[in-house]
């Protein structure tokens, strides 16, 4: 039953539809600009008669002839899209300077936005600002949000928060969720009104309900972080989705970013992969790069080495400086590319530049190693180094503290070296709470205390340093601060050699060599000493009193004559 009255219902609507359709026609060709107008837009939607926009066009023309406002602005927007006529800008603004003469506000607002952007005129920010104001003083929604946008951002007047809060609020009252978003965005930052989270959420959600999809994305950052809000992680799964959904693409990055980590969704990195990939088909230089980390790792995708570096290029081109420090590492280490250490540091120079602390400490270990430089240059490595760690890297502290107590490319300072350690320690970066440790053995810049530099040795491994269980492997060796156990000493050395420790295999070796705690086995030493000199470890550190000691020892385990 209710059908069937819905029904006729919409034919008595049509049927009127018609009769009004007519009736517009019997004024229009009585000369009645307002008919045409009428009928021009039946003609245009299809309502009460047939769809046909070349008729549409004839009507508006016919209306525009008499400088009807509303016949100028309806052949303005047939010229600015190209409907019924060829698309021609600068025509479009002829007929919308006619019409917003005459104070047709809609006109007004069209005609400024062609100043605001150069459409068909040339770019003029003052004059759009004039004619949105003409506009919005005539209670035109999207002009006062568009002039309150001006306002808030300074563009063809003076930047002014609080006349920016003043225009959006007239539009938002006439339920403009654009404008509410923007109102959001104030109080989130404290513009034109005190700073408040629990505001911002206000405005962003109404915007969202009402369809905004940049207010969607904003709310839901709001609830992914707890700013004026409880943090609900699922509800902001929810908003980046709908955000997502209508193309915004931050909010398509950080829905797959949510998808990738496991936050407010069930972890599915094939979902990651496809909220990324419309974010960077949209040219998001992040969301490329995190398609080339999936490829790294195989997550939700075949591993593929050439395909993660191919992604990374792609995202280093577009200015991505995570992407630029990826890409240096990829040729360094010649994962899908050749390997080449120049073209690495020449991207880790330019991630560098784009503020990565990583690329920074990157390139401070290329310049103090001659990786990709023209020679060892402890200068640059000095600088590069300090601008890592003021961006708060841990190993970067580290290895400052080294060139410090080392006097590469600074004046030798020990009590520089100390504060760099400790700062590092206090990171958690496991090589500084060795260094301290070898600091408190050797006397260097503190006094000798060898219960001290047990102690940072033993924290040192619980953080993982492959050095501090060769550390340990001495004291145990030797029963420095602790009970004589060549049993735990071995132990130590061999766990050291396991995470690649140089002058873990050379103590080892020398165990081997002598019989120490272990059958005596020449070859075993042998092949220790070749392993060590040929170590990245030995490599990197250029420990050169350690190369000699492993040299002479392999030499001796050479020569059956000699003893070791």
């Amino acid at each position: 039953m209710g059908c069937r009255i819905e029904e006729e219902l919409l034919e008595l609507l049509e049927r009127d539809m018609i009769e009004t359709a007519r009736y517009y026609r019997r004024e229009a060709l009585a000369g009645n600009p307002w008919a045409m107008c009428n009928l021009g837009w039946c003609h245009e939607k299809g309502i009460g008669t047939e769809f046909n926009i070349a008729q549409a066009v004839r009507w508006y023309q016919a209306a525009a002839e008499q400088e009807y406002p509303r016949g100028l602005r309806e052949m303005a927007m047939c010229f600015e899209y190209g409907y019924g006529v060829k698309k021609d800008l600068v025509r479009a603004v002829e007929y919308y300077q006619k019409a917003a003469l005459q104070g047709d506000g809609e006109a007004q607002c069209c005609l400024a936005w062609c100043y605001e952007y150069g459409k068909g005129i040339r770019e003029d920010l003052e004059e759009a600002v004039v004619w949105y104001r003409r506009a919005a003083e005539q209670e035109n929604i999207r002009a006062q949000n568009n002039l309150g946008w001006c306002y808030a951002h300074g563009k063809g007047v003076k930047l002014d928060y609080e006349e920016a809060m003043k225009w959006l609020k007239r539009a938002a009252e006439q339920n403009y969720a654009r404008s509410m978003c923007t109102i959001g965005w104030l109080y989130e930052n404290g513009y034109g009104a005190s700073q408040s989270w629990e505001e911002a959420v206000s405005w962003y959600l109404r915007s969202a309900e009402r369809g905004n999809s940049t207010a969607m994305c904003n709310l839901a950052w709001c609830y992914a972080n707890g700013r004026g809000t409880q943090q609900d992680l699922e509800g902001a799964v929810v908003w980046y989705q709908k955000s997502a959904e209508q193309g915004v693409v931050r909010a398509q990055y950080n829905l797959a970013y949510c998808y990738k980590d496991g936050r407010g969704v069930q972890q599915d990195y094939e979902a990651a992969m496809k909220w990324f990939q419309k974010a960077a088909d949209q040219g998001d230089a992040d969301a490329m790069c995190c398609i080339g980390w999936l490829y790294e790792n195989g997550y939700g995708v075949e591993q593929n080495w050439r395909e993660a570096v191919e992604w990374y290029q792609k995202s280093a081109q577009a200015g991505c400086s995570t992407a630029m420090c990826n890409l240096a590492w990829c040729y360094e280490e010649g994962k899908g590319v050749s390997k080449d250490e120049k073209m690495a540091s020449q991207w880790y120079q330019k991630s560098a530049e784009t503020g990565s602390a990583s690329a920074m400490f990157n390139l401070g270990w290329h310049c103090a190693h001659g990786l990709g430089q023209e020679a060892l240059n402890f200068e640059k490595a000095f600088y590069w180094y300090t601008q890592s760690a003021e961006k708060g890297d841990a190993r970067a502290m580290n290895n400052l503290g080294e060139l410090y107590r080392k006097g590469q490319g600074v004046e030798q300072d020990y009590a520089q070296a100390l504060a760099l350690y400790e700062q590092a320690s206090q990171e958690g970066d496991a090589s500084a709470m060795y260094n301290l440790g070898e600091c408190h053995e050797l006397g260097q810049g503190v006094v000798i205390n060898l219960e001290k530099a047990l102690e940072y040795y033993q924290r040192a491994l619980e953080l993982g340093s492959p050095s501090a269980f060769c550390a340990l492997g001495r004291f145990y060796e030797k029963g420095i601060q602790v009970e004589m156990d060549l049993r735990k000493a071995l132990e130590y050395y061999q766990q050291a050699v396991e995470r690649g420790d140089a002058e873990g295999m050379y103590y080892l070796a020398c165990c081997y060599a002598k019989g120490c705690g272990v059958e005596l086995n020449r070859s075993q030493a042998k092949e220790l000493c070749e392993k060590a000199l040929k170590s990245r470890d030995l490599i990197n550190e250029r420990d050169e009193k350690l190369q000699q000691m492993l040299e002479e020892l392999k030499a001796s385990l050479e020569d059956p004559s000699v003893g070791c």
